[in-house]
């Protein structure tokens, strides 16, 4: 499932295009399992925009905070749809 959210901070506007899936477990053995790719993120503010998602990969992939905020989107979005 495709998806875009949109993050406010005071300065700036992250815009994010994710993919998202969700693999149903069996419910006793195999749990479920969600996976979030990052496929573009892009950095807005009154004067200019920038796609920054070579500076992502290569520095903030590990910054979770940012890719938690997409899976729960595409949680929201996911449940809403099914």
């Amino acid at each position: 499932m495709q998806g875009k959210i949109e993050i406010n901070e005071d300065e700036y506007t992250l815009y994010i295009d994710y993919e998202y899936s969700l693999s149903k477990g069996d419910g006793y053995i195999q749990p479920d399992h969600e996976t979030i790719y990052i496929e573009k993120v892009e950095i807005h503010d009154k004067d200019f925009s920038k796609d920054i998602t070579n500076f992502y990969n290569d520095y903030c992939f590990d910054n979770k905070e940012i890719e938690s905020k997409c899976l729960d989107h595409a949680r929201d979005k996911y449940n809403d749809k099914y």
